[in-house]
């Protein structure tokens, strides 16, 4: 089977019956992975004894760093640090792929000379097909430019793949909106794109779920830092900043109706 200069990074917490799932979509890819990097960040037990067995038999090896918990940025750019593909590719741990996931986006960023790519993503995996083509040639990409990100953010993590050599890692001290954040500070125009289908999906509700309000102030508040640090450590001009903080503004209390609804 064909083998990528790819690196999967995975950040786990407690997640050894997820992790388990995440673990056999790589297996089923179409095309495998240099090597896959499980950064343990500080289980309550570690998880690499009880993984020893299925990690046996991966046609692909896989590294496991245990280390203090830090929170998944830190854990993501231990991960990157002993990564030695051409391209990382990011899933957590609850989370998985569809089979031709790596081959479709890999080609498409060597074909189009891209940095960063991100796909499309299915909270419920349960509704998505088991497979579809291997064939990027028809497949819509679009460029993403600086702007898009006033928005808010276009790229879910566990979708994105991008360039070792153009990604520096995330900033560790946040928690939450590090992954816009790290998206936003290495922007290059024309190295950004979408790909049109979704190649990624999870088996957990989306943040607000069921009327989980508390989620969504904990993200507001964390995009908010995010956005005026970004300013202040001169990322983004005062336009940005405003545009952002006002499409933020508007669409923060109607994600927290939506979620009162649905209680």
């Amino acid at each position: 089977m064909n083998q990528l200069s790819v690196s999967v990074v995975i950040p786990c917490f407690n997640a050894l019956n997820t992790l388990k799932r995440s673990l056999v979509s790589i297996t089923m890819q179409t095309a495998l992975p240099l090597e896959v990097i499980l950064v343990d960040d500080g289980s309550d037990t570690p998880i690499e004894p009880l993984l020893r067995d299925v990690i046996g038999t991966m046609p692909f090896p896989v590294r496991v760093l245990r280390q203090m918990n830090r929170g998944a940025p830190a854990a993501r750019n231990a991960g990157i640090k002993l990564a030695n593909g051409k391209y990382i590719a990011f899933l957590d741990a609850d989370d998985v792929w569809l089979p031709e996931k790596l081959q479709v986006q890999f080609d498409i960023m060597e074909r189009e000379g891209l940095i960063l790519t991100g796909h499309g993503y299915a909270f419920d995996a349960n509704t998505l097909p088991c497979e579809g083509s291997t064939d990027s040639t028809g497949v819509q990409v679009r460029q993403i430019n600086k702007w898009r990100f006033a928005y808010g953010n276009p790229f879910f993590t566990p979708t994105v793949m991008v360039r070792k050599d153009q990604f520096t890692g995330f900033d560790e001290r946040f928690r939450r909106v590090d992954d816009y954040k790290a998206w936003l500070e290495h922007f290059q125009p024309s190295g950004y794109a979408c790909i049109d289908l979704t190649l990624a999906a999870g088996f957990k509700p989306a943040i607000g779920h069921s009327g989980l309000t508390a989620s969504f102030d904990l993200m507001h508040e964390g995009y908010v830092d995010v956005l005026r640090t970004l300013r202040n450590e001169g990322q983004i001009g005062w336009l940005f900043y405003g545009a952002a903080w006002l499409c933020e503004a508007i669409k923060f209390p109607v994600r927290k109706h939506k979620a009162r609804l649905v209680k």
